[in-house]
């Protein structure tokens, strides 16, 4: 979080999400087959923080749609 907060005040783009966020956005993405589409969103910032990742489990698509970058 650090990291993605200086990068931001240095004026880069910076998206910050938990884990568990990012899987269930991808994972309705991807279910609705607009997964290319929604990854744009992640993608584009300067930066992306991705928070709490071993925090839960997940589900068996997490790999599949986290693998898609």
């Amino acid at each position: 979080m650090a990291i993605g907060y200086s990068r931001h005040q240095n004026g880069f783009e910076t998206l910050c999400i938990t884990a568990a966020k990012l899987i269930e956005d991808l994972s309705n993405a991807s279910a609705k087959g607009l997964l290319h589409q929604s990854l744009s969103a992640y993608t584009h910032p300067h930066v992306l923080v991705v928070d709490e990742i071993g925090f839960l489990s997940y589900g068996p698509d997490a790999a599949n749609v986290l693998s898609m970058w």
